[in-house]
């Protein structure tokens, strides 16, 4: 097989769900789910909540926030960056979690 055909194979990590205030410097890939607070389209930055925390997600392109909302719930998965007053998140995938039932959500939140 060719070089080229090799790097076009190579997998991502697999991304681990954790709750916003259980990150740390040392996740790599995560996945998170939270209310989003801010949306700032200039800067292609959000800001989501969930139970346990804030964070802010940036981004690397505006299509990854078309479509998010205020008020919306969104699942993003992406890199850990660590900063000097915390962390951020740089999206690589932003899903619209808007529909699913809040008490649903409570109770997947409270069993991680």
């Amino acid at each position: 097989m060719p070089e080229d055909d090799k790097q076009e194979r190579r997998k991502r990590m697999v991304s681990v769900e954790k709750k916003i205030i259980d990150l740390t410097k040392d996740d790599s890939r995560v996945a998170v789910v939270g209310t989003v607070l801010s949306i700032d389209e200039e800067s292609l930055v959000f800001t989501i909540e969930d139970p346990s925390g804030q964070l802010t997600i940036l981004t690397p392109t505006e299509d990854l926030i078309k479509g998010l909302e205020v008020g919306g719930v969104a699942r993003v998965i992406g890199m850990v960056l660590p900063y000097e007053e915390g962390l951020e998140l740089r999206a690589e995938v932003v899903q619209d979690f808007s529909s699913l039932n809040p008490d649903l959500f409570k109770a997947l939140h409270d069993l991680m």
